[in-house]
């Protein structure tokens, strides 16, 4: 009987240590098990995935276990909360790992997806625009495979070799990965960081006196408003900033107005464009420019920090991220170096466009067509703070950004800008000539509106940026 409840005992303790094995919790390395790791023991841990082309046919032989320990303080809360917190994913079609160059201090991990994936232009457009864009590579955003040294760590309280690695792009974008090996492997993609490349920014509060209030910490970066000197007929801000040169600006063009950047600021702030064929709910506005509709869809950042209160004391904050207007799920945006940033556009997100009225949605269409392609799903600009003197509250710094390829300025020129001027000639004229001011030159402003098109052909130079500037809040 004695040896019967013994076998029973056994029989019961065998099953109960099985459950570790089970695959949703991937947690087989127990820190009580009584085994020594040497850097050889490591080695020979690899050896079953060294070499070896793992993809969405091979899930039973590897997966992700979306659980990190780059959040936690140690080791050991990592290895203690894996059986609760472990879940895996797979390997979806066309993703694919690899492991190699393995060493007693690291071995290097590549991870690629073997084809890319386009977004087509006319589903925005409503079929107008044929093109057709990079989608980003999913968990690799720009790139379509990366490779991460993962460097390993030792802890002399549990057995298991930790490991963690990054790699950043060209673009600064960084690409985490950590985990740890034992008699299986626990490996997580912790997905892609990046630096904001805007500047710290000033904060302004506001404050209830009431119960139960919150506190907002604001920080903005908006549009440079837009002003127009119709006398001298230059431009005195905007927040499209434009160098552009023509061998067919000159003669009466060239007299009457020698930068023909004024030119375009002219044209970009008549307000010849129906409002309501852009926004559902435009105001008071019947007419728009095509300034307007620019500043609308890209209308800086935002971001708000909120502290609630309860009687006199914070029992809670939320902090917001950045927030970029309508494109803000779409973007990500990632400092390169200094002086320049990457902006990716991810067209899997703009399911925030479909609402919008056609000639906005074809709008976004032209943006998109002249900034991406079939080869791209990112692009650069260069930046520059402008009065970086934090301390002057008095002062609005401004942040300038300009277009590094000369290419997607001519883009944005021609499909973008022209085809709104051209569109809208006829009342671009007719508002020259009823205006007080330009009346008295509408003969050559208009003449050089006719022939934009051969002026634009005949380009040299052309560099457009856009400008943002620190609002200042008030009470």
């Amino acid at each position: 009987m004695k040896i019967t409840k013994f076998l029973v005992l056994a029989l019961f303790a065998l099953i109960l240590s099985s459950c570790h094995d089970d695959i949703e919790t991937n947690h087989p390395d127990s820190p009580s098990q009584d085994s020594t790791l040497s850097q050889d023991s490591t080695l020979a841990r690899w050896q079953k995935y060294l070499g070896k082309h793992f993809t969405s046919e091979t899930s039973d032989q590897f997966y992700w276990t979306n659980h990190s320990f780059i959040y936690l303080s140690s080791y050991h809360n990592f290895v203690e909360s894996c059986p609760k917190e472990d879940r895996i994913s797979y390997l979806k079609e066309g993703e694919y790992v690899e492991f190699f160059d393995l060493t007693d201090s690291q071995i290097t991990m590549r991870y690629g997806i073997n084809k890319a994936s386009y977004y087509y232009l006319s589903t925005l457009s409503g079929g107008k625009i044929t093109d057709r864009v990079l989608y980003p590579y999913s968990k690799l955003y720009l790139r379509q495979e990366i490779e991460i040294p993962l460097i390993f760590d030792f802890d002399p309280n549990y057995p298991h070799t930790f490991f963690k690695g990054s790699y950043t792009d060209q673009c600064g974008f960084i690409y985490k990965c950590s985990g740890m090996i034992l008699s299986t492997l626990h490996i997580c993609y912790d997905g892609v960081y990046y630096r904001a490349p805007f500047p710290k920014l000033r904060e302004e509060t506001y404050y209830s006196d009431e119960l139960y209030t919150p506190e907002y910490f604001l920080k903005d970066l908006g549009p440079l408003s837009y002003s127009f000197d119709k006398s001298t007929l230059k431009s005195n801000r905007s927040p499209i900033s434009a160098r552009w040169n023509s061998t067919l600006w000159e003669g009466e063009y060239a007299s009457l107005m020698p930068n023909l950047a004024d030119f375009l600021q002219l044209l970009l702030g008549i307000p010849v464009l129906n409002a309501e064929e852009y926004y559902t709910d435009s105001g008071d506005q019947t007419k728009i420019s095509i300034e307007n509709v620019m500043r609308t869809a890209f209308p800086g950042l935002t971001q708000k920090k909120v502290i609630l209160y309860h009687k006199d004391s914070p029992y809670g904050y939320e902090t917001q991220d950045e927030d970029f207007g309508p494109l803000d799920k779409a973007l990500a945006i990632s400092k390169i170096q200094d002086d320049r940033i990457c902006i990716l556009i991810n067209c899997r997100n703009l399911s925030s466009l479909e609402a919008l009225k056609p000639k906005n949605r074809l709008f976004y269409a032209t943006v998109l067509r002249s900034v991406l392609s079939e080869d791209r799903c990112h692009f650069e600009m260069h930046y520059e703070m402008i009065d970086c003197d934090f301390n002057d509250q008095s002062k609005e710094r401004e942040f300038r950004l300009t277009l590094e390829d000369p290419q997607l300025s001519r883009n944005i020129l021609e499909y973008v800008i022209l085809p709104l001027v051209v569109e809208n000639r006829q009342a671009i004229k007719d508002y020259i000539r009823q205006d007080a001011e330009l009346s008295a030159h509408a003969e050559t402003i208009c003449s050089a509106v006719d022939h934009i098109e051969e002026i634009f052909a005949a380009t040299t130079d052309l560099t457009l940026g856009y400008t943002l500037i620190e609002h200042q809040w008030h009470k």
